[in-house]
């Protein structure tokens, strides 16, 4: 149901996703149709993925005690907003700066000719990455409540989360600009830093 909803949007979809690269090019004759599954299917998993996550949560409801239902349920919203977070700021500003910045490297010989299949695999891949890489303060919460880590000693390693963060943020950033890397990098550790706070809350005594 979601797919058919969406397929009435694939085309202003593509037209954005243009913007940044000008005009696509297929080479094959089924090309531009398949393209136009993908797109109606990456948007249709975004919309259906809320209801998705609740059968999830249904199947395994009963396997889970009382306390853990309640932190699952506590933690489960907060790992769906983040995803699509990361996941929006990679699609509507990461990407778009990445690749104008990108295609500048062309120069007055080289010139761009990107199909619609090759643009869409590294939008989506970005936009999956993104959504990963924001469940950290999450995976940080739950470690602190489960007394896995403790986060009064993580706060003790600032630097390294910095670190950390830009040398994976320039991993999962298109090219070598530092403008994406920022927009990754800058969020990520302002949600590293809100996760200590609430981890110092919730935390239970490492175990021995």
């Amino acid at each position: 149901m979601a797919f058919v909803a969406c397929w009435h949007f694939v085309e202003p979809a593509i037209r954005w996703l243009a913007h940044p690269v000008g005009t696509f090019y297929f080479s094959t004759p089924y090309e531009a149709f398949m393209c136009r599954i993908q797109v109606a299917g990456a948007m249709a998993v975004a919309v259906a993925f809320p209801i998705a996550a609740f059968q999830l949560w249904k199947f395994i409801e009963v396997a889970l005690e009382a306390n853990e239902r309640k932190m699952a349920l506590s933690i489960l919203p907060a790992s769906c907003a983040l995803f699509y977070f990361g996941g929006l700021l990679a699609v509507f500003g990461v990407v778009p700066i990445g690749a104008k910045m990108l295609l500048q490297f062309g120069g007055p010989v080289l010139h761009p000719l990107i199909s619609l299949d090759s643009y869409l695999s590294f939008v989506i891949w970005m936009a999956i990455g993104f959504g990963v890489f924001f469940q950290v303060p999450v995976a940080v919460v739950v470690l602190s409540r489960l007394g896995l880590i403790n986060p009064h000693k993580l706060s003790n390693y600032r630097s390294h989360a910095i670190v950390a963060t830009l040398i994976i943020a320039a991993v999962l950033t298109p090219g070598p600009d530092v403008i994406s890397q920022m927009m990754l990098a800058i969020p990520a550790y302002t949600l590293f830093e809100v996760s200590l706070i609430i981890a110092r809350r919730v935390a239970r005594p490492p175990k021995s």
